[in-house]
């Protein structure tokens, strides 16, 4: 008999973080470290271009097609500025800012190769961040301002990658399932 059960993961395109930027980024995380605060951890840390939700493996086999298929030079990006959605009163995510028009163009491409097969557009505009932390609860942040011009470093991205994330009790797991080179 066949089956028609498809197994579906919870995936998205991201560049991950090179691990020699990861301590300057965990500094910051620690002047910000207050109870209520959720730390993203280290090993966690990336830049989404596109995130896809839940999807089959036959629609993972069609978008890792779609993304070999991506022709683009690597480029630079600096991590340079701090912030919150949806604003600096009412964070809820803590980020860093991310300075790269490369970077804007290369999730355009993987928004438009992807749209161009039927998946759904994004509701946002892209925005190029780095996403900390996360706040469940209302909170007062009180050094945030001796942060929004802060100065990570400077990244050069020869890669991104098709990203699955498995929940667990305590933080989520990142696994790639492919990773695509730039030239």
């Amino acid at each position: 008999m066949l089956s028609l059960y498809l197994f579906i993961m919870r995936c998205f395109v991201a560049v991950d973080i090179s691990d020699s930027l990861k301590p300057e980024i965990v500094k910051v995380q620690k002047m910000i470290d207050y109870e209520g605060i959720s730390m993203v951890p280290s090993s966690n840390l990336h830049i989404t271009l596109k995130f896809l939700g839940d999807i089959n493996e036959y629609e993972i086999h069609k978008i890792d097609e779609l993304l070999k298929s991506i022709k683009y030079n690597e480029f630079t990006v600096d991590i340079c500025s701090f912030g919150a959605f949806p604003n600096m009163n009412i964070p809820k995510i803590l980020w860093l800012g991310l300075d790269s028009r490369e970077l804007i163009v290369l999730a355009g491409i993987v928004e438009n190769k992807l749209h161009e097969q039927g998946f759904a557009r994004s509701d946002k505009p892209f925005s190029a961040h780095l996403t900390i932390a996360r706040i469940k609860q209302s909170i007062k942040i009180y050094n945030i301002d001796s942060l929004r011009n802060v100065n990570i470093g400077r990244q050069v991205v020869s890669s991104f990658c098709l990203k699955q994330s498995t929940f667990t009790p305590s933080d989520p797991v990142y696994t790639n399932i492919n990773q695509y080179k730039l030239r």
